[in-house]
């Protein structure tokens, strides 16, 4: 038999098809945690040049 002949097993290929997306989510989801700690770094980095900046306006102005 070849595989033109054999009867189509639609559940085994929704079975595969959703083995498949959980994966790649599961991937997507591991990718994502990676990048926690590097996006806090550069959000303290970036909240922490906007603070400086806002001070040294401010005593610019006022100072």
């Amino acid at each position: 038999m070849t595989d033109a002949d054999t009867p189509l097993d639609i559940s085994a290929k929704l079975a595969d098809i959703d083995r498949i997306l959980a994966d790649r989510n599961r991937t997507v989801t591991d990718r994502d945690h990676r990048w926690q700690p590097f996006l806090a770094v550069m959000s303290g980095m970036t909240v922490g040049a906007a603070l400086f900046a806002a001070g040294g306006t401010f005593m610019n102005l006022f100072g």
